[in-house]
């Protein structure tokens, strides 16, 4: 859901300024799923997303937006879903929020 809301504000923001935005860089820690999204292929058994995935591949083709892998352990989208220590908590924190590079 977050991604379709990425993508909607890009169409905004390219109705609104007339222009088109650089890709936006999405990050995931599977490298199956990037192969799929490259490949457009998905398996019988994943072929029940493939309704829910289309318009992510429509978003890769159109370059809207560029995934790359970045591995699990340095994945600051890992705080949404696992325990972590403070010092990584706050790292995460600060680059999810854009105040650390």
């Amino acid at each position: 859901t977050v991604l379709r809301m990425v993508l909607s504000l890009r169409r905004l923001s390219h109705f609104i300024l007339g222009a088109y935005l650089p890709p936006s860089i999405v990050h995931c820690d599977n490298k199956s799923v990037i192969a799929q999204l490259g490949r457009r292929d998905l398996t019988g058994r994943t072929r029940h997303i493939n309704i829910f995935l289309g318009f992510v591949y429509d978003a890769v083709v159109n370059n809207d937006i560029v995934v790359v892998y970045i591995p699990t352990n340095i994945n600051p989208a890992n705080t949404l879903t696992v325990a972590e220590n403070r010092d990584r908590f706050k790292a995460s924190v600060a680059k999810i929020s854009g105040t650390l590079r």
